[in-house]
């Protein structure tokens, strides 16, 4: 009878594990991950599971770059003593994420832009190089060595960011718009005003949970769609360096 009393007590032994869990605190109900599970950590640490739309956040960049090497677009021929350095300001803004990889639309402006752009010799007008026949010196310029400054803004630009880890993450960005110069850019018959695209890759890494630094490559093209009469358009090789800080939700 005792020992009956005492298995009676005791209860069934789902119930008894049952108290005995709930001795030790609240009973756990934390079920195994499916093995279809597709979450992955994005950098803020939140878990994204597949396509995600994501509440608006605003991100503030700024970056400076320079070139390394100054091309013409057509021929790929190198621009002797070209350069290309920009100063950008970016406002980025949170669209959507999918599994590891946020998207967002990025606003550029370009308060800064310093050029220096001349012709390959083989695109000089013959008329231009004949000693017998003193050139127009302004229309010679436009084919010489020159400097120039400008602005630009290139508003319809996208973002993807792939998150490696918390604080590791790569940046594919591209940027599209326009650009004004105090001279004409590259040389010849292109115009001071030039459409401009610039694809670009970065590696970031996030200091504190709101700062975030980059370097990176980008390759941008500027050229005038024959706006001018003709278009000869300019590739430059940059290498950047840029910092963001993310905005309050």
């Amino acid at each position: 009878m005792v020992l009956l009393a005492g298995t009676c007590l005791a209860g069934p032994p789902s119930i008894a594990r049952a108290q005995a869990g709930g001795q030790g605190g609240a009973l756990s109900t934390t079920q195994p991950a499916p093995t279809g599970d597709s979450s992955s950590v994005g950098s803020d640490g939140t878990v994204a599971r597949g396509f995600r739309r994501l509440p608006p956040q605003n991100t503030y960049t700024v970056w400076v770059g320079g070139s390394v090497a100054t091309l013409t677009a057509s021929d790929n021929e190198t621009i002797r003593n070209g350069s290309l350095r920009l100063v950008g300001v970016q406002w980025t803004r949170d669209l959507f994420s999918w599994h590891s990889a946020r998207f967002s639309w990025v606003t550029e402006v370009l308060p800064l832009i310093s050029a220096t752009s001349s012709a390959p010799a083989v695109r000089v007008p013959p008329s231009l190089r004949d000693p017998s026949n003193p050139p127009d010196p302004k229309e010679l310029a436009r084919y010489l060595s020159h400097d120039s400054w400008g602005f630009g803004v290139s508003p319809l630009s996208a973002q993807a960011e792939l998150t490696h880890s918390p604080r590791l993450s790569t940046i594919v960005q591209v940027t599209s718009g326009g650009a004004w110069f105090s001279e004409v850019v590259p040389y010849g018959k292109a115009t001071q005003f030039n459409f401009t695209v610039s694809p670009s890759a970065a590696l970031q890494w996030s200091p504190s949970p709101r700062t975030r630094i980059a370097f990176g490559y980008t390759l941008h093209h500027l050229s005038n769609a024959s706006i001018g009469g003709s278009n000869p358009g300019m590739n430059s090789h940059l290498f950047f360096t840029r910092v963001s800080s993310i905005g309050l939700r």
